[in-house]
């Protein structure tokens, strides 16, 4: 049996960061996880579009949820082809929950205790995953810095 997934695929030993007694390792993401990222990157648009419903009117909004649903099919919400959607908050907080398979408190108190090098190894991490479609971050350019999920 091939061992190579663990000698450079996303079981690969990844990038580590100690916190409180605890290593967390920063681990490729896995093809389940990058459907789950699409996922959850379609389910967050659907319920920003249904916020949104009353503002567009019911026929309107029906079109719209059939172009995101042709979106989905299309596999535009897929990280590789939505760059911009982990340089958002909730993008970068679903990256961090994937990658280092925690919940989403233990997540939001790295994010609070350490958020620049929590990113750091995140962004380094997704570069050697997707060195074409990623290759400069949000934190890399010059935006302005994240704040902590409350």
């Amino acid at each position: 049996m091939s061992t190579l997934s663990e000698d450079i695929g996303a079981f690969a030993p990844g990038h580590r960061l100690e916190h409180n007694g605890n290593t967390y390792m920063f681990r490729h993401l896995t093809l389940s996880d990058l459907a789950a990222f699409e996922r959850e990157n379609f389910r967050a648009r659907r319920e920003a579009l249904r916020a949104m419903r009353d503002d567009y009117g019911e026929e309107a909004w029906l079109v719209r949820l059939d172009d995101l649903r042709r979106d989905f099919d299309r596999h535009r919400f897929a990280i590789e082809n939505d760059p911009e959607a982990v340089k958002s908050i909730s993008g970068i907080l679903l990256v961090l929950r994937l990658m280092l398979q925690v919940g989403d408190d233990e997540i939001n108190t790295l994010f609070r205790e350490r958020q620049a090098e929590l990113l750091q190894l995140m962004n380094l991490t997704l570069r050697e995953s997707f060195p074409r479609t990623l290759a400069k971050s949000a934190t890399e350019s010059g935006e302005k810095k994240t704040t902590a999920p409350s």
